[in-house]
């Protein structure tokens, strides 16, 4: 794979997924619950699985340098809009002016538990809707060095095993979310499916988006980590690791322009639907018209749009630009 050629089966994957989760979160704010948990499995197990793949383009960090220049560049992608979306949730439910079916402790507290990104060791204690995935992935973010130190399959391997090891003795211990355990395998997978590929043929997003929408049907948002049904996905994991190689496809050249941009304001998207579909809600519910399909029709495609046009001016003052035509 060329290093500097955009892979866009992954904009395809993060499109699908912030929908998925969106969907998903619509209970939040009206009685829905079609395959609500099944949606928000897949999306985030998706979004786990593509950071995964996309992190694991840097191959090798054997140097202490290298390791500072990556905990660098995830802090600069990570915090900066994590803050712009733990003021705007406190601001718009403190305030009264978003409208949301359940309560949350919006104390200083919380707001600086989640500020160091600790909300992972305080599960059920201090909590915020779907800040917890900010928590994980920055617990995943912390391991990959040592999980990347070496090019060596076996070394990787291990590393990866003693890191899921200290994982579920934290977890074992009650000091830990459920869900870091519960997403690992996918980052883990991402990672290992991008270092140990070659050539220019990638794995079917179809095939990919399938295969995590029966793990959510399978498993469900709610699953306890060690449910009976975690061996059937373990054992379908390794069926799925088996046909990785044989179900791939040539890469594509682009994606639709739409899909480019739902993909690019993925992370921005998801951070602020909360808010934004709590204020919609509020809106709603003033002129007596809240029920899904109005949330839908105006929450998803506001939240889309604010999403891409804060994350484009945040990467512009980073100076950073896309390679993706759509996006220039």
């Amino acid at each position: 794979m060329g290093k500097k050629k955009w892979i866009y089966e992954c904009d395809i994957l993060r499109a699908v997924a912030i929908i998925f989760v969106m969907l998903s979160h619509l209970s939040v704010f009206v009685d829905y619950w079609f395959l609500k948990q099944e949606l928000a499995t897949t999306g985030l197990v998706t979004f786990f699985f593509v950071s995964g793949f996309l992190l694991a383009k840097t191959k090798k960090l054997s140097s202490a340098e290298k390791i500072k220049q990556f905990y660098k560049k995830r802090f600069l992608r990570i915090y900066p809009l994590y803050f712009v979306a733990l003021a705007a949730i406190f601001a718009v439910f403190t305030l009264g002016i978003g409208f949301m079916l359940k309560t949350y402790d919006y104390s200083l507290l919380n707001f600086v538990v989640h500020s160091l990104s600790a909300q992972a060791f305080f599960f059920g204690v201090y909590d915020l809707p779907v800040m917890w995935f900010i928590g994980t992935i920055i617990i995943y973010y912390l391991i990959y060095p040592f999980i990347a130190f070496s090019n060596k399959w076996y070394t990787f391997v291990a590393a990866a095993l003693v890191t899921l090891a200290a994982i579920l003795y934290l977890y074992s211990l009650g000091m830990l979310d459920p869900r870091v355990l519960r997403y690992w395998p996918a980052f883990f997978l991402g990672i290992g499916i991008r270092r140990y590929s070659t050539g220019e043929k990638i794995i079917s997003p179809v095939l990919l988006l399938l295969a995590f929408f029966i793990t959510g049907l399978v498993t469900g948002f709610n699953t306890f980590v060690f449910d009976p049904k975690i061996i059937a996905i373990a054992l379908a994991s390794l069926a799925y690791i088996g046909l990785v190689k044989k179900k791939t496809v040539q890469r594509l050249e682009s994606t639709p322009a739409i899909v480019t941009k739902i993909s690019y304001s993925s992370y921005a998207s998801y951070l602020l639907h909360i808010p934004i579909m709590g204020l919609v809600s509020a809106g709603l519910i003033y002129f007596g018209v809240l029920n899904v399909y109005s949330l839908v029709l105006i929450s998803l495609p506001a939240t889309l749009a604010i999403g891409f046009y804060v994350q484009k001016a945040y990467d512009s003052l980073q100076g950073r630009e896309s390679p993706r035509k759509a996006l220039r």
